[in-house]
């Protein structure tokens, strides 16, 4: 007989999260998001005990959303939001309407279903994960604006899956309950989470730029226990939480803030741990024999899902603008399902609405079909569309500089192409507009002194200290002839 210890059960969530970490790189080989991996981890822990706590798992999964949205945020530029909000917002909200209304009406026939409890299954698969098609993309060259519109789109279409949800939860268990009282109630929530999400944003970096704290470690924690804090705000005053997370993260990662490498690391960081942790919690919720018996109908609510209703909701929002074809048919196929459905099925669980059991072991089969299917066929069909230019040139290194007060200078890391106008060039024959400091350069692994006299050669990774401004320049000036790593330091 085995007796359950602390120590044992600490040695198994190590196992446990090894386990999860190591199967990442191998997922990314097979074009699979990682939800998959961790999903079935979860699955194959119900062989050795149960877990059937909604509320728990429903807990600990809205708290690594928020971080998910966190991460998200703070690392969105405002220009990244402005060149995509449009056809990001549609998407987010009449298309997740139009998703709704096809996929309910599907699942009223398929799984004989009333017409509210229809709607509520179509409300709760309605939003996408972006985090799933990135981490199948990886380095890939994909368009930046349809990087941008998947990006975008995910951490604003949460709200209105959510909202949607708990609407129809309402009307099922409230006959008395208005559509007029939930769209007042939507309207509320949507503005009063923007209001709530900016108000906090602007505080936070006050807060943060202002606070003399003992240890540097302390400020990622503050970041994080802000984000914790507006979320809580935003339920209490009855406004879309998610979405106040993800414009107070907006607003924290765009404005002038002390120690920002550290506060997006750490959320970084702490992001694929809640990550890791909600999906496994999520799959011990699934026995895979109750998966059997709503095989045929998950999957043809999954194949309407992506065939039908994504694609319309795509196409019919969005045909007058200036996207093509091929990229409306790339986001059409690039609306995974992750996390936030199998979270909102909780909800329907938690109410104990009608037939909350089967809606959830559903939108979880739909989920993993999802996952699978369009996850194993979206870089192929990339390539198909000839929107994937290739392998990206990224940079494995750090170069760290941690600032304790707010500054106007930064350090960036550019990488020299092979067709830059830097390429073959002495670093004391480079013009800039301002006074600059080349830290360091990285050749084949090695680090070099970054002399004058030092000519840059082909894939060379150049640290540059400068004004903000500067940057801007140097990254406008050289965008065609150089790329800039994705981020600040």
């Amino acid at each position: 007989m085995i007796y359950i210890t602390t120590d044992l059960i600490i040695l198994f969530i190590g196992f446990l999260l090894f386990i999860a970490i190591s199967t990442t790189t191998l997922s990314s080989k097979l074009g699979l998001p990682s939800l998959i991996v961790f999903l079935l981890v979860g699955m194959g822990l119900n062989s050795f005990f149960t877990f059937n706590n909604a509320l728990i798992a429903q807990a600990i999964g809205t708290m690594a959303l928020i971080t998910i949205l966190f991460d998200g945020g703070v690392q969105t530029s405002y220009q990244k939001v402005k060149s995509s909000l449009t056809y990001a917002g549609i998407l987010a909200t009449v298309g997740v309407f139009i998703t709704t209304l096809i996929v309910a009406v599907a699942t009223m026939f398929i799984l004989d279903l009333s017409w509210q409890q229809g709607l509520l299954f179509g409300a709760i698969v309605g939003s996408t994960d972006a985090a799933a098609v990135f981490s199948i993309l990886g380095n890939k060259k994909i368009n930046l604006k349809i990087k941008n519109i998947l990006e975008v789109e995910s951490g604003t279409n949460d709200p209105m899956a959510l909202f949607l949800t708990t609407m129809m939860i309402s009307l099922i268990l409230i006959p008395d309950a208005t559509i007029f009282e939930s769209v007042l109630m939507f309207i509320w929530q949507m503005v009063g989470g923007v209001i709530v999400g900016v108000l906090a944003g602007y505080a936070g970096v006050y807060l943060i730029n202002w606070m003399k704290l003992e240890a540097t470690g302390l400020y990622p924690i503050l970041a994080l226990t802000l984000t914790f804090l507006t979320y809580g705000v935003s339920s209490w005053m009855s406004v879309s939480g998610l979405l106040a997370v993800y414009i107070f993260s907006l607003v924290l990662g765009n404005q002038p803030l002390s120690y920002r490498t550290s506060i997006i690391r750490f959320g970084e960081s702490f992001a694929w741990m809640g990550q890791m942790s909600m999906f496994i919690l999520l799959g011990l919720l699934v026995f895979p024999s109750s998966l059997v018996s709503i095989m045929w109908g998950g999957l043809f609510i999954a194949l309407i899902l992506m065939f039908i209703a994504r694609p319309i909701s795509v196409f019919t929002t969005l045909f007058w603008t200036d996207l093509t074809t091929k990229q409306l048919t790339f986001i059409s196929w690039a609306g995974l399902r992750g996390a936030v459905p199998i979270i909102l099925a909780t909800y329907a669980l938690l109410a104990e609405v009608p037939s909350s059991e089967l809606i959830f072991n559903v939108v979880f089969f739909v989920v993993l079909l999802s996952a699978l299917l369009q996850g194993m066929t979206l870089l192929p069909l990339a390539n198909w569309l000839g929107l994937n230019k290739g392998e990206s040139i990224s940079s494995p290194y750090h170069f760290d500089m941690v600032a304790g007060e707010v500054s106007e200078m930064d350090i960036r890391e550019y990488i020299i192409t092979p067709n830059s106008s830097w390429k073959n060039k002495a670093i004391q024959d480079l013009d800039f507009t301002e006074r600059v400091n080349i830290n360091a350069v990285v050749r084949d692994n090695q680090l070099l002194m970054p002399e004058g006299s030092l000519v840059l050669e082909k894939n060379d990774i150049v640290y540059i200290l400068a004004s903000k401004d500067t940057h801007q320049y140097i990254k406008s000036y050289m965008a065609k002839n150089i790329q800039q790593a994705p981020k600040n330091v």
